[in-house]
């Protein structure tokens, strides 16, 4: 008889990975939807991939206040505030980069790559550590690895002449091309 645990645990499993994929196709479909255009916004995209991190992190603030005075009654925390600044701030940037690739990697596509995160984690941990993995945790590296340079490859073939890339350090904005709405590449 399977222990009532295991069952918490696959739910628990199954809950986050289906929440982690709707999460991403609402990002997707968010960020590569063609709305009414508006004077403002004349593409019809949505224009603010920044209002997107802080409408989902105000969410989680008042989702985790209830949570927290639900099951412990209050929201003190024995750590200072700063302490979770610098997680709390890298973890803002990240989203906020991940919304704006949305607009140019589907959201497949960049998961994929963030799974490959871990090859470069394992080679550093093998080369100054001397860690040793499992079979199965290089195989999967190999998978991921192999995926991504397969699609990488397909990648390379699509004329990439219409992204334009703004950086306001490099390029003034008086040289930047008209704001014509931005097209994906599908890979």
């Amino acid at each position: 008889m399977v222990k009532p645990e295991v069952w918490r645990f696959l739910g628990t499993v199954l809950a986050l990975q289906a929440s982690y994929l709707v999460w991403g196709l609402m990002q997707e479909s968010i960020m590569n939807t063609t709305f009414q255009p508006t004077p403002l916004v004349p593409s019809g995209k949505f224009p603010s991939a920044t209002f997107c991190v802080f409408s989902n992190r105000v969410v989680a603030v008042v989702v985790a206040y209830i949570a927290c005075k639900r099951v412990h009654g209050t929201v003190q925390s024995q750590a200072p505030l700063l302490s979770f600044t610098p997680c709390s701030i890298s973890n803002t940037v990240s989203s906020w980069a991940q919304y704006q690739a949305l607009t140019y990697v589907p959201f497949s596509l960049q998961t994929l790559f963030k799974a490959t995160k871990v090859i470069p984690v394992m080679a550093m941990g093998s080369l100054m550590r001397g860690n040793s993995y499992r079979l199965v945790e290089c195989v999967c590296v190999s998978l991921s690895l192999s995926l991504s340079l397969f699609l990488s490859s397909m990648c390379a073939y699509v004329p990439c002449t219409h992204l334009t890339s703004y950086n306001p350090l490099i390029q003034p904005p008086s040289s930047l091309p008209s704001r014509s709405p931005t097209r994906r590449v599908h890979c």
